[in-house]
């Protein structure tokens, strides 16, 4: 039902915010409502448990697989010691990880070798309004997506992230951009109406800490 909305809304009503909200509460129930301050971790622990169910398959299964050594009590362990987040994985030594999931080597390097290979799939928005020449009317949107350490790359693998690129301005029915399956850096170029008072872009990934928002301002 959420899917029909998201598409519904993107396709015929033209409701940016209703498309987004779908597309929103579909990915958290998707991913056992993952979010960065109940700990990511803790949520992919959760899904891996949920993935032992042969009747449950969904794209996070491959990916998730490199975290397999994750267990409740690892994790449990882990954000007693403050440790709960992709980030606070990526900042910690080695030798931090397995002394505060009482773990031995190589457990620490494993750990961090799934997150960072998780977050090189990470794009930031880049995006800007263009306007018509000798006119102080917006002429289009210009939207980069980009690699967050390295910006426009081409060639790059895909990533194991999935992310869905949802633009809209505040005027009724003011949709302008959903494009899904993006696993990589990428530009798009929509026309804008002559007035409006504001866009909202959003990035939504398929798990949390890689999603990004951004807002600019319109003519009215």
């Amino acid at each position: 039902m959420l899917q029909a909305l998201e598409e519904y809304s993107s396709r015929a009503t033209q409701f940016g915010e209703v498309t987004l909200q779908a597309l929103r509460l579909r990915r958290a129930l998707a991913t056992s409502m993952w979010n960065s301050s109940g700990g990511v971790l803790n949520q992919v622990c959760r899904t891996l448990f949920l993935l032992k169910n042969p009747k449950i398959q969904t794209h996070f299964s491959s990916w998730l697989y490199q975290f397999r050594s994750l267990s409740r009590d690892t994790v449990t362990a882990l954000k007693f010691n403050g440790i709960s987040t992709f980030h606070d994985v990526a900042v910690a030594s080695e030798a931090q990880i397995e002394k505060a999931a009482s773990r031995s080597a190589p457990f620490g390097k494993n750990l961090k070798q799934a997150v960072a290979q998780t977050l090189a799939g990470a794009l930031r928005i880049n995006a800007k309004i263009e306007y018509a020449a000798g006119s102080t009317l917006p002429s289009e949107l210009i939207c980069n997506l980009e690699d967050e350490e390295r910006g426009m790359v081409s060639g790059k693998a895909e990533s194991e992230v999935e992310f869905t690129l949802i633009a809209f301005t505040d005027l009724p029915g003011g949709s302008l951009l959903y494009k899904k399956n993006i696993r990589g850096p990428t530009s798009f170029q929509v026309p804008l109406p002559p007035k409006f008072g504001c866009i909202a872009i959003h990035l939504v990934s398929s798990m949390g800490e890689c999603g990004q928002d951004q807002r600019e301002n319109g003519n009215l």
